[in-house]
């Protein structure tokens, strides 16, 4: 299995983690690691005004959550501490997801920018872990968690925590944990 190699480290992920988004809030104190997330990285091929070209998303396999991707450093050698959860969508679920939310997502460019776009098709689909860093803390009385991407170091929004609440719940750590 191929593993995405982290680019923010943990020294980073701490000091982002430790400003959350939001002006108001306060710093926190916090235990971080590090989640491999299964996902698959789609190929799909476009047929746009000026030929054909290739775009390649990451879904994640565990709610299908679908994000851009640009090309990051890849591993075949697990990490020596990381944490995971199982694979819970096939990757004939993630073809379809693919599709469905690209074709959305070239709908809504194509009406702004008044271009056409047509998926010609999926050229490769292959399973990953992608790497994100974890922040637990205290909030009222009870954990919580903040994520951020462990290669550009952004915040994932409302959107990825469903997929990370089912994640972290189902987790296996394969390795020792950080």
């Amino acid at each position: 299995m191929d593993y995405i190699l982290p680019k923010i480290s943990r020294d980073q992920a701490y000091q982002i983690l430790r400003r959350p988004p939001g002006v108001l809030k306060k710093k926190k104190e916090i235990k971080i690691e590090i989640f491999y997330l299964p996902s698959y990285i789609v190929d799909v091929q476009v047929k746009t005004q000026q030929g054909l070209k290739v775009q390649s998303l990451c879904i994640d396999a565990v709610l299908g959550s679908f994000a851009f991707f640009e090309l990051a450093d890849v591993t075949t050698s697990p990490p020596e501490k990381f944490s995971v959860c199982p694979f819970f969508l096939s990757e004939t679920d993630i073809q379809a997801r693919a599709i469905e939310e690209y074709r959305r997502h070239l709908l809504h460019v194509g009406l702004k920018m008044r271009y056409k776009f047509q998926i010609d098709h999926v050229l490769s689909c292959r399973p990953i872990y992608y790497p994100f860093w974890i922040g637990y803390f205290q909030r009222q009385g009870s954990v919580d968690f903040d994520v951020i991407d462990a290669v550009g170091g952004e915040h994932q929004g409302a959107a990825m925590r469903p997929v990370f609440m089912k994640a972290l719940l189902n987790e296996g750590s394969a390795g020792s944990r950080g």
